[in-house]
């Protein structure tokens, strides 16, 4: 019977593949610098974020602590703010493919995910360490969103689907709702609908609240006679762009065959 893998700082048990022991933070792989507070919670991110300022002035040339702060910028949505940070993590360690990763994350977040200059930062990542995966995993989403964009047949969107379910079985969780949106919208194409609004559901469940989702999240649940369960996601994307005329029309519309169903 195989032992269970242990940190090497404090005996705790070590998930196969964990960037950071859960109990002392040791960094458990050596391609995981930087990379440690991409689990920081949502409910101390700002203190996180505070700690992260603080660090940086005290250490400025510290690697961890620029990454640090450009998860913290990364999490609350400021993406070309946490760029410099990982470009001079980077600098400060040139061998540690933990802030090329970050800094492609951040270029595919904040700009596309169809960028070259995402796809040429993981790629040094690799280059760094070829069993990253959190790079490995980044480049089969940027595949499968070519095919995505280019499908015109059946055949693209499965072409698609199959990167993507690469990138899925890699388990990178901060990639993971983003790469099942994809996949729905592969699915939605393909005329799936059916498992498009499971992987709709997933990305929404793993933290991806995006009026974009939501409004195709409904039509299809409306398009497939789920019109309670579709106003439901429409009053999500009503809350978050109150404003949106294409949102109100459709709420209204869905909200009108349900009474008619109910009557």
């Amino acid at each position: 019977m195989a032992s269970t893998p242990q940190c090497p700082s404090c005996g705790a048990p070590a998930p196969e593949g964990g960037r950071n022991c859960e109990f002392c933070g040791t960094v458990l792989r050596a391609d995981a610098l930087g990379l440690s507070w991409l689990n920081v919670d949502a409910a101390r991110l700002d203190a996180a974020f505070k700690e992260a300022e603080e660090k940086v002035k005290k250490h400025p040339e510290d690697p961890e602590a620029r990454c640090r702060l450009g998860i913290c910028q990364l999490k609350r949505g400021q993406f070309e703010a946490a760029i410099p940070e990982f470009e001079k993590a980077a600098a400060l360690a040139p061998q540690a493919p933990g802030p090329l990763y970050l800094h492609s994350l951040a270029v595919a977040l904040g700009r596309s995910w169809l960028s070259p200059l995402m796809v040429q930062l993981a790629e040094k990542a690799l280059h760094l360490h070829p069993q990253m995966k959190e790079a490995q995993s980044l480049l089969h989403v940027y595949k499968g969103r070519e095919r995505l964009d280019a499908a015109q047949r059946p055949a693209d969107y499965e072409a698609a689907l199959q990167d993507f379910r690469q990138a899925l079985a890699l388990k990178v969780a901060e990639q993971m709702p983003h790469i099942y949106y994809f996949s729905g919208q592969a699915f939605d194409g393909a005329e799936d609908a059916e498992n498009a609004i499971k992987m709709y559901q997933e990305a929404c469940q793993l933290g991806l609240v995006d009026t974009k989702v939501l409004i195709r999240l409904g039509v299809l649940l409306a398009q497939t006679g789920q019109h309670q369960l579709a106003v439901w996601e429409l009053e999500k994307a009503e809350e978050l762009d109150p404003t949106n005329d294409s949102v109100q029309q459709l709420l209204a519309a869905t909200r009108a065959k349900l009474a008619k169903k109910r009557a």
